[in-house]
């Protein structure tokens, strides 16, 4: 504990299933000795109901706070006055789509105009870090909607100019896209990966668009750990050999060509009939 930097709390696994703010309070003190900085760790960490207490109560002790991410409604008025209070600057938000239509089939339901709305807010406060983090690769994506990720990154900078510029700072926004992996107990987990040529044509399409935008910039994930990934989510048995030279230093490229007709199939196939990991129940 001696060696600590950050105290890690984290509410539960299950979505709605939260620690009571008291007990996290009560371990957050005990931590005061060892650290200043304090991370909260969740899927969903701004739906916790107390969780404007926790983070106040946080800078009453002297702690700089930060989250993992906001879900996109739960960014409110107190909770970024109780980050931005505590030292932090840095926002993150995950609108996964760039369209309101691609985003409703992903099953969330929150359109873009809402996510401005929020954004306008994050600047306003005077934070000057905003990362938003995109899938890419969805079943039924168009290139039209990666194109739309570009257009509301810029629509996101338009307010970030408008709500910062005038204190004379300005911020950066960082756009994270990942790729597609589907794992079971998903929506996706009977889909494949997306082609990679069709992968690495969007992205081309994303890093295009992002580079005309100043102070926003793009990360990407690569189209090779995608592949390991998805092999690693939806393999079987077969999967023992690759891991096991993975776990011997064998680079991720030198076993994705030394096992590929292992892996193409589990990853570039869609899972049709029973799914091998369907015996496991999930709480």
């Amino acid at each position: 504990p001696e060696k600590c930097r950050y105290c890690w709390a984290t509410f539960g696994m299950g979505r709605f299933r939260w620690h009571p703010a008291d007990f996290i309070l009560e371990a957050v003190e005990r931590a005061r000795p060892i650290t200043d900085r304090l991370g909260f760790v969740a899927t969903a960490v701004g739906d916790h109901p107390e969780i404007e207490r926790i983070l106040l109560e946080g800078n009453r002790l002297g702690f700089r706070s930060a989250v993992s991410s906001v879900r996109i409604p739960a960014v409110t008025e107190g909770v970024l006055s109780a980050l931005h209070a505590s030292g932090d600057r840095s926002i993150t938000l995950a609108p996964e789509t760039g369209s309101d239509e691609l985003r409703v089939r992903l099953n969330k339901p929150i359109p873009n105009s809402l996510l401005l709305e929020k954004v306008r807010m994050i600047f306003r406060r005077r934070f000057t870090q905003l990362k938003l983090y995109f899938i890419v690769g969805l079943p039924g994506e168009t290139d039209e909607d990666v194109l739309a990720i570009v257009e509301l990154a810029a629509e996101c900078r338009a307010l970030m100019l408008q709500e910062l510029a005038p204190s004379g700072v300005i911020g950066q926004i960082q756009i994270g896209a990942n790729i597609l992996i589907p794992k079971p107990y998903t929506g996706w987990q009977r889909e494949s990966m997306e082609d990679p040529a069709v992968l690495r044509r969007r992205i081309s399409l994303l890093r295009k668009g992002i580079s005309a935008l100043p102070n926003v910039s793009l990360g990407a994930m690569s189209i090779r750990s995608a592949i390991w990934q998805t092999y690693l989510s939806k393999a079987g048995p077969g999967a023992a050999e690759p891991l096991l030279a993975a776990a011997a230093g064998e680079p991720t490229s030198a076993v994705l060509r030394r096992f590929d007709e292992r892996i193409r199939p589990e990853v570039f196939s869609r899972a049709e009939g029973h799914l091998r990991w369907q015996f496991l129940r999930t709480a």
